[in-house]
């Protein structure tokens, strides 16, 4: 349940997400391997500093995103890791 407080009062929402019988972790695992994909304009398999510019930063808004990559490429384990912090 989840509580909206709009301007003409507040209002409950009922929401159910079906995830298909994944975990949460398998679709955030999918969700940062798709994304890779959609960034990655060299299609080097990582993402350079360059391309790190559309990622969408959803959690921890200060996360270095230089802290989670390897040699100055973020690949899907450490982007897997940044959507998580």
């Amino acid at each position: 349940r989840l509580v909206l407080f709009g301007p003409a009062g507040p209002v409950l929402l009922h929401v159910s997400i079906d995830t298909g019988g994944q975990s949460t972790s398998a679709i955030r695992e999918t969700y940062a391997g798709e994304l890779l994909t959609r960034l990655d304009a060299d299609k080097s398999g990582a993402l350079e500093s360059q391309e790190w510019t559309g990622i969408p930063m959803i959690g921890d808004l200060s996360a270095d995103v230089a802290g989670f990559a390897q040699d100055g490429k973020l690949d899907l384990a450490g982007l897997t890791r940044l959507l998580d912090a």
